[in-house]
């Protein structure tokens, strides 16, 4: 142990490595340690006081001094600020607008997975869920009962996804028992499940658990992705000679397929990108590349009826971070790379013009980055 951290009687977590070439740079451990000392002293005092206000003000004081010191606090402090904010955040009653900031400042101290390990915290994902189900599924705020601050939901998804790594071990199986039962695909629950397991289901597990974690689901939602079919060609077909009426419940079941296969698809990515060279993908790349290619809605013969396929189509991200995670060990995924762009050549050319063009151009552009993220991982 050396001087300063005798001195200061800690490790610190993440300093700001700038500051140290400010010119009153032997001041700054007296300043800093004065002011989280004041920080820690009265957010105690107002959280025994139940003082709505002070919380707040000394929440924000915390934002002011890691903007300042960056996370120059010890291990166990981190610890407790996480703690103590998570209760507060999903304590019943609480104003949403404090729950926005709190969920900001939580945000903050979870950011850098590197600094706390699964084995020095754990957080309980179910108050996550209720807190978050209350809110974005009331009955009171389409009554005009219920005032749901700008950026609350960017800020909670942000926030579960940051305490996603914290989950206990058995929070995959406890998820997978609590939205199963909605897994109806002509209900419009399916795609609320579909959401929920894309934003809770933690796939960062050691190789250790991986039996307590996507292995559980993989096989699974495979076969229910593998399954689903996408929209009917007569669905949304248009002709120069009439437009066909969309029946209403065919244009809801597609929707609800759309908003399904989009958060699955999301979560194939993940865990994809999160479990590398543990998933043998090649008994589903020839579907993945195929349905790819369909998304694209890539015209046929000259004169073809146009098929609008809405519900096949790829959010690009998630796409290209699949197929980036899918490379390598033997994998036959770079011969079907080969294979798409061969097939996709053609369309780059400034003559073919069309509304394809821009999905192709982003996938282009994204593709290789993805690749090269991969590589500086």
């Amino acid at each position: 142990m050396d001087e300063r951290t005798e001195r200061l009687g800690y490790i610190p977590q993440k300093e700001l490595v700038y500051n140290k070439l400010l010119h009153y740079t032997d001041f700054l451990d007296e300043e800093s340690q004065t002011y989280l000392a004041s920080i820690k002293t009265n957010l105690g005092k107002s959280i025994l006081h139940q003082n709505l206000s002070d919380i707040s003000f000394w929440t924000s004081q915390l934002a002011v001094y890691i903007r300042l010191y960056g996370r120059k606090f010890s291990k166990e402090d981190h610890i407790n600020f996480i703690k103590v904010l998570f209760e507060l955040l999903v304590a019943p009653g609480i104003e949403l607008s404090f729950v926005n900031k709190v969920a900001i400042m939580l945000n903050t101290l979870l950011k850098k997975v590197e600094l706390i390990s699964r084995d020095d915290l754990i957080l309980p994902w179910r108050p996550l869920y209720e807190l978050y189900d209350r809110t974005f599924f009331s009955p009171y705020e389409s009554l005009g009962m219920l005032l749901i601050p700008c950026n609350l939901e960017s800020h909670l998804k942000a926030l579960i996804r940051a305490c996603r790594p914290y989950f206990s071990l058995e929070s995959t199986q406890e998820i997978l028992d609590e939205f199963r039962p909605f897994m109806c695909p002509f209900d419009s629950e399916m795609a609320k499940a579909m959401n929920y397991f894309e934003l809770f289901l933690c796939t960062t597990l050691p190789p250790s658990e991986h039996h307590r974690g996507f292995k559980l689901w993989f096989d699974e939602f495979m076969e229910i992705w593998q399954n689903w079919h996408s929209v009917p060609t007569w669905e949304n077909m248009k002709t120069d000679q009439d437009t066909q009426l969309i029946d209403d419940e065919l244009e809801f079941s597609s929707e609800v397929l759309r908003l399904s296969q989009r958060a699955i698809l999301w979560l194939f990515s993940r865990v994809a990108k999160d479990n590398i060279g543990y998933i043998n993908w090649d008994p589903y790349i020839p579907t993945i590349f195929t349905r790819l290619l369909r998304s694209f809605n890539l015209p046929g013969r000259s004169n073809q009826v146009q098929v609008y396929r809405y519900g096949s189509s790829f959010h690009t991200t998630a796409i290209v971070n699949l197929i980036a995670s899918m490379l390598g060990g033997g994998s036959s995924c770079q011969i079907y790379i080969g294979r798409l762009f061969k097939t996709l050549e053609s369309f780059f050319h400034p003559s073919n013009l069309g509304r394809w063009l821009p999905k192709l151009q982003k996938f282009l552009q994204k593709l290789p980055l993805a690749v090269i993220k991969r590589l500086h991982r």
